[in-house]
């Protein structure tokens, strides 16, 4: 491959690391490697999904530590945002924005989880906050980051938890102290965040039951059981979130039996197996589907 000794992003670094990256890969350029990282891993964390022969954008490019370059490219990749984000901000734009800084910078792997649905799917936070919980989140997290992550991974979740950190405005960079743990990998410092801007409030909850309960599939149009899923699920999901991450608002025992059947039917899935799994409930026919709930 071609390449120049100068990127947009920097000089060539003049030390070659000592290994490629685990997600990432390298460049030999006029007799000098580079290294650069970012994109979605495998769920095993022995490489990427695909395989890059070059860096997504030159700010994916890693110098060796202590260089100019390196000290420049840190401080774009840990910025703040011009505005700091503050309660009632809308949480989807947020994400937005984190997705599109990681993914820039080549801090994007570290914010992937398995699947709570299948194990070997890979899933991106700032996509699927509200597919799985926190407890999954950090379990699988503190695995990686004890038994599986290279430096490069090492130095870019660090990176991206300064980055997030220095997106919150003070009252919730406040709240997210007293929540956080010292051990806390990004994407446990992401979540944490999506659960600070979201309503945790017990009207909220006892809308989210009511507008669950309205719902049946023998209400929607030739009693479709698909588009009954699909207003259903987001609702049981962000009701057992709040189960998991605010357990003094409600009981499990007296979540309505309605939402209980839900969940355990309609957990959001990749879209594969939700089509899959959508067509066999769609076989239950409506009206026995409704009378069991």
């Amino acid at each position: 491959m071609t390449a120049t000794s100068t990127t947009s992003a920097g000089t060539v670094p003049s030390t070659p690391p000592q290994a490629p990256p685990k997600m990432g890969g390298q460049l030999l350029v006029e007799g000098k490697t580079i290294a650069f990282t970012g994109g979605k891993p495998k769920a095993d964390w022995t490489g990427l999904k695909n395989s890059a022969a070059a860096p997504a954008n030159p700010h994916c490019v890693r110098f060796p530590m202590g260089t100019s370059d390196e000290t420049k490219a840190y401080s774009r990749r840990t910025a703040a945002p011009t505005k700091l984000l503050k309660r009632g901000d809308d949480l989807t734009a947020y994400l937005l924005k984190v997705s599109e800084h990681v993914r820039i910078h080549g801090l994007d792997t570290t914010l992937y989880v398995p699947s709570m649905i299948d194990k070997n799917a890979m899933v991106f936070l700032p996509d699927a906050f509200d597919q799985v919980t926190f407890s999954h989140v950090s379990e699988k997290a503190q695995d990686y980051k004890e038994n599986h992550w290279d430096k490069f991974d090492k130095e870019n979740d660090d990176a991206t938890k300064t980055y997030l950190k220095n997106t919150l405005g003070e009252e919730l960079e406040e709240k997210l102290r007293l929540r956080a743990t010292p051990s806390d990998t990004s994407v446990e410092v992401l979540y944490r965040i999506t659960h600070l801007l979201e309503d945790q409030s017990s009207e909220k909850f006892n809308r989210l039951q009511a507008n669950l309960k309205a719902l049946s599939p023998l209400k929607e149009p030739g009693q479709d059981v698909s588009k009954y899923v699909d207003k259903a699920r987001p609702i049981c999901n962000k009701l057992f979130q709040a189960l998991n991450h605010t357990p003094t608002l409600f009981k499990l025992q007296t979540l309505p039996k309605k939402i209980l059947y839900i969940h355990y039917i309609f957990r959001i899935q990749p879209t594969d197996a939700r089509e899959s799994q959508n067509n066999a409930l769609i076989t239950m026919g409506p009206q026995e589907h409704d009378s069991a709930i």
